[in-house]
């Protein structure tokens, strides 16, 4: 695994925890998921 992606995954979560939209956390996620595979 690419440590910017944790990174960036990190940087996800840090934004779910301020916005708390569980919604739009993982719809902003699938993407590095998506690049990683």
């Amino acid at each position: 695994m690419c440590p910017l992606l944790l990174v960036c995954v990190d940087s996800q979560v840090t934004i779910i925890s301020k916005k708390d939209d569980p919604d739009e956390w993982a719809s902003q996620l699938t993407p590095y998921y998506a690049k990683s595979n």
